[in-house]
């Protein structure tokens, strides 16, 4: 898995060098949304580092990456 920082985000993405990268969060959890009305979690955090897609893990793995990435949605997320 690559795991992508929000800083990379907003450089690659949107050009900047230097924003609030709450600005990643507010839209990463905009696409998830979408993204979830038509299947499972592909986009998730990794707590203190970033974001990774991941379209299919084995056995229960997905759905305890879903709980978690849930959980950490439900507080603050600080990288």
């Amino acid at each position: 898995d690559v795991v992508i920082t929000k800083r990379q985000m907003l450089a690659e993405v949107w050009g900047f060098d230097d924003f609030d990268v709450n600005v990643v969060e507010v839209h990463i959890s905009a696409l998830r949304r979408k993204l979830e009305e038509f299947g499972p979690r592909i986009i998730h955090t990794v707590r203190s580092l970033g974001y990774v897609i991941r379209t299919g893990a084995v056995g229960g793995a997905s759905v305890a990456a879903d709980a978690a990435d849930r959980s950490a949605m439900s507080g603050s997320i600080g990288f």
